[in-house]
């Protein structure tokens, strides 16, 4: 069931079938749907794709070239190799997002440890987060964001990676540095980040680099704290809830980062943050084509996690289409929301109305909402 508006429909499926009843059937083709579903599909163009072994179908018509803005395909062509994955012809396989999965394994969580951290570093170092411009950036990080796994997903689906634009019938559209400077309170202007401008100044030890772990080897106990361990948690928070790494470690890489952050030292963090979800979104993209049939996971049969700061591409989901998407905030946060100086406090706490148990629910959902965009919207940024 799917249910939007305080009213319920029955979600559409055209059906399922186990590999014994499409033998004789070409790998893109599923049957006919059942008498009684006849005359629902007979004007649709009915598509499979699998799901824990089993084929599904549901019903189109399946976008492609149409589904493109007429005005920008002459000078935005479109490469086989970068093109939408809703634009290809092979069947869909989300074998890899059935329940016992979670493709972002990385995704930035809440925890008591970090936030009784948070509150003891930024008692002494609230004035440096302001002068550096991330204090609003680290307090969304209070909210313990959910992740909207089939949402994201379907929206990948429409994204062209040459350009990083998502292309839907309405035209092209993507994140913008105005979308990250709402959301985030991070300036789009600054120099690129330069990891070797950093000072040694300051030296942090790690011993063990898993959160959990890190945390409690970090978090001091002294009455003031230190530079050092200033360092650390901002290396903690680069890590966990801005980029999101893949080895659900803190990096020694962000060390550099932290360290000019601490240190006041201006760059370009909105344009880099922006840059680092491109890069994600292409590298998803690319698993998501490769998905076998039959396949646990993406790609070669290995772990796929969807690493990166998708917390971004999920804020900017909820911005820009919370209407259609049926997005709203629940009242217990309009205080909050009224008090906010970002819009992301405001966009985290944005949750989709209640939908129906199963997976394939939410992706048929969600593709009728991207597939179904036909006029043009502004960037949410711009209103901002």
């Amino acid at each position: 069931m799917a249910s939007g508006s305080n009213q319920q429909e029955e979600l559409p499926l055209a059906g399922k079938w186990t590999d014994e009843n499409l033998k004789g059937y070409a790998p893109n083709q599923v049957p006919e749907p059942v008498t009684r579903l006849k005359s629902l599909w007979e004007t649709q163009v009915i598509f499979p794709y699998s799901l824990n072994g089993t084929t599904h179908a549901f019903g189109g018509p399946k976008p492609d070239d149409n589904n493109r803005n007429k005005k920008t395909m002459s000078f935005f062509p479109l490469y086989q190799s970068s093109s939408p994955r809703a634009f290809l012809k092979e069947p869909y396989n989300f074998t890899y997002i059935k329940p016992t999965n979670k493709v972002f394994r990385s995704a930035p969580s809440h925890k008591d440890k970090y936030i009784a951290w948070l509150d003891r570093v930024q008692h002494d170092f609230e004035g440096i987060w302001q002068t550096a411009g991330i204090f609003d950036l680290i307090q969304l990080s209070r909210t313990g964001l959910k992740y909207d796994q089939e949402m994201i997903i379907v929206a990948l689906h429409f994204f062209e990676t040459s350009t990083n634009t998502f292309h839907f019938e309405c035209g092209m559209m993507t994140p913008t540095l105005f979308d990250v400077a709402a959301i985030t309170g991070l300036s789009p202007l600054g120099d690129t980040y330069d990891p070797y401008k950093s000072t040694r100044n300051i030296e942090v030890v790690m011993r063990d680099k898993t959160y959990t772990k890190y945390i409690a080897e970090q978090h001091k106990d002294t009455e003031e704290v230190s530079d050092e361990e200033h360092v650390a948690f901002l290396a903690l928070w680069l890590s966990q809830y801005v980029f999101c790494t893949r080895s659900l470690q803190v990096a020694k890489m962000f060390v550099p980062m932290a360290t000019q952050l601490h240190e006041c030292h201006q760059f370009g963090f909105g344009r880099l943050l922006l840059g680092c979800l491109y890069e994600a979104m292409r590298i998803v993209c690319g698993n998501i084509k490769k998905a076998g049939d039959g396949s646990t996971f993406l790609g070669d049969g290995s772990t796929f996690l969807g690493s990166g700061p998708f917390w971004l591409l999920q804020l900017w989901l909820n911005a820009t289409f919370s209407k259609e998407l049926e997005i709203f905030l629940r009242e217990q946060y309009y205080p909050e929301s009224a008090e906010r100086q970002i819009e992301g406090i405001r966009l985290a706490r944005m949750i989709p109305r209640p939908r129906g148990k199963l997976v394939q629910h939410g992706l048929f959902i969600h593709f009728l909402h991207y597939q179904n965009m036909k006029k043009n919207k502004m960037p949410f940024g711009q209103h901002i």
